[in-house]
């Protein structure tokens, strides 16, 4: 059948209306657009339209009721020609009503998928565009909302939204979603209840693939990764240096002197410190080496778990500094490479203890330092008077 309507320029070619409804069900105009109407409103305040500046064209197809086909296509040159679904929405006010802005909280447009139970169709997979402010000519802010029935279950939930902020939600947690901040750019959230959602697992794609890589500015500033608790403090960090920290208490690992902390640092030392003040223990794995070749040094807090070397023909003082830099319980080995006599002396209230002097032997002596309490450091070795 076809149906040729010669009007003028800007007439519609066909209008079918319902009893005595004034505003046509159907129209399709001139230029080809298909428009839907609810009877009382015009099309072009419902904003229910098919429509496309290059031709288009409605395919319906299959059984009764909801199962249905429908095929959107466009043909033309232009680059952002395709296949279009296009969802469009405003409020009304007045009367006769006018459109009127969005406002926060506003289903845009969504489509919805249902399946067929036995009983009747239900809603089981779902996609929405939502308003996330009230719409004005400079701010049309927007999520985009995934929502599906998990497998065993029944009820339409979101999964996954993409935020006004471009942050990527992941999320299985109920109705958690919108609370999230605006710096943030990727989010997974599991259940309370452990199934198979309450685990997130990053897989490369071949053995030479890296599955994660956190990459920072050159100037980075703040930490690379952190894992937080509930509270937002630090439980796990990579800072920006490579250093890896990690405790077991409330306590953020920056500050290692409270709490159970380990520390690994990108110098290759590795650090179990456990409680506060006098009772830590410090483990070191290959704890490098200083290299001293003048006649007098002093201790700075890089010593700390290393040996320090000292080469010189003539002699040479080793100051034991008198300030907090090393605290108690820190520990370092002195060797003397060198022919001139090494002599450990302190600084200020700095004291060193030590039998039957405070002086390395000889050549290739080694002596070793650990600070007993704020003032007193006993040394221990091949020492002389």
């Amino acid at each position: 059948m076809i149906i040729q309507n010669e009007t003028s320029s800007g007439d519609d070619a066909i209008e079918i209306t319902v009893g005595s409804e004034s505003v046509p069900r159907l129209v399709i105009t001139a230029g080809g657009a298909v428009e839907l109407s609810d009877g009382t409103n015009p099309p072009d305040v419902t904003l229910q339209r098919i429509d496309s500046l290059l031709g288009s064209a409605l395919v319906v197809t299959g059984l009764p009721s909801k199962l249905v086909a429908v095929d959107i296509a466009t043909a033309g040159n232009a680059a952002d020609t395709g296949a279009i679904f296009l969802g469009a929405r405003a409020r009304l006010t007045g009367s006769p009503p006018v459109k009127a802005p969005l406002v926060a909280g506003d289903f845009i447009a969504s489509f919805e998928a249902h399946g067929f139970t036995g009983s009747e169709e239900e809603l089981v997979a779902k996609i929405e565009a939502v308003a996330v402010e009230n719409y004005t000519t400079t701010a049309h802010g927007a999520d985009l909302r995934f929502l599906t029935v998990k497998a065993g279950s029944v009820g339409c939930f979101e999964r996954m939204r993409l935020n006004s902020a471009g942050t990527l939600v992941l999320e299985t947690v109920v109705g958690s979603a919108a609370t999230l901040g605006a710096a943030e750019r990727l989010r997974v959230r599991t259940p309370a209840v452990v199934d198979d959602y309450a685990s997130t697992i990053i897989s490369g794609g071949a053995a030479t693939h890296k599955p994660l890589v956190v990459q920072g500015f050159a100037s980075q500033s703040a930490d690379l990764i952190q894992a937080q608790n509930s509270s937002g403090v630090p439980l796990f960090l990579v800072d920006k240096d490579g250093n890896v920290r990690f405790t077991d208490v409330g306590t953020a690992p920056a500050a290692p002197t409270s709490g159970h902390t380990i520390l690994y640092s990108k110098d290759e030392r590795l650090k179990v410190k456990t409680g506060t003040n006098s009772d830590e223990a410090i483990v070191v794995l290959d704890s490098g080496l200083n290299p001293q070749t003048g006649t007098t040094y002093t201790l700075t807090a890089t010593d700390r778990d290393r040996m320090v070397t000292l080469t010189n023909s003539s002699a040479i003082t080793l100051t034991i500094p008198d300030t907090s830099t090393l605290p108690v319980g820190s520990m370092l080995t002195l060797c003397q490479l060198g022919t001139g006599q090494v002599t450990i002396v302190g600084a200020g209230s700095a004291t060193p203890l030590g039998t039957p002097g405070l002086k390395l032997r000889a050549r290739y002596s080694v002596a070793t330092l650990r600070k007993l309490d704020t003032t007193n450091w006993i040394v221990y070795g091949d020492l002389a008077a």
